[in-house]
């Protein structure tokens, strides 16, 4: 003879906490899916901006300026606008730009010069490669997004949280000696 419960169910028939069992495992793969498609989708946003501030900066390279100053400045605001969403959601702090001239404004041979002295100084080169690169001058986008990340990182444990890059890096190269057709000095 059988013994069955109260409710009419055999010994080991009750299935009252098996769904939401399943409910937790289910919906903790779901999120952590929704999460890393968040997070490598803010990744590859920002890396976009970035490059989108290094070229923007270039083309301002090449924009005519009465002094490196007002070049450096004129790049800087055109980096700031692409930048503007990283700013406002990570802060200003990890977010640099670096502009990188030839110290003779673009004539070859000399020390090279950075936009600042601050943080953004040591991401540009120790110093100027011979010619031709002597003229070239370079936009240095960078953004430290270990220190400030676009959505937070997951403490749940190695095991359970998305790898993410520690920098996002983006750079763009100008020649300053780019002339016309018959021009003396061009390349």
């Amino acid at each position: 003879m059988m013994h069955r419960h109260r409710s009419g169910l055999r010994w080991g028939d009750d299935q009252s906490g098996a769904y939401a069992v399943e409910f937790a495992l289910a919906f903790v793969v779901c999120f952590l899916i929704l999460y890393a498609v968040l997070t490598y989708g803010l990744i590859f946003m920002a890396q976009h901006s970035l490059n989108q501030a290094a070229n923007s900066g270039a083309r301002m390279l090449l924009a005519w300026a009465p002094d490196d100053a007002d070049r450096v400045c004129r790049i800087q605001a055109a980096a700031d606008k692409q930048l503007s969403w990283i700013r406002s959601m990570a802060g200003d702090g990890p977010v640099r730009v670096a502009v990188c001239l030839p110290a003779d404004g673009g004539s070859g041979g000399g020390a090279g010069l950075c936009s600042d002295g601050g943080a953004a100084a040591a991401l540009c080169p120790a110093s100027v490669p011979t010619v031709p690169q002597a003229r070239q001058a370079e936009v240095i986008v960078r953004y430290d997004y270990k220190d400030s990340p676009l959505l937070p990182v997951l403490g749940l444990g190695s095991w359970l949280s998305v790898p993410v890059p520690a920098v996002l890096q983006a750079r763009s190269v100008v020649d300053m000696a780019i002339s016309y057709p018959g021009d003396q000095g061009g390349s």
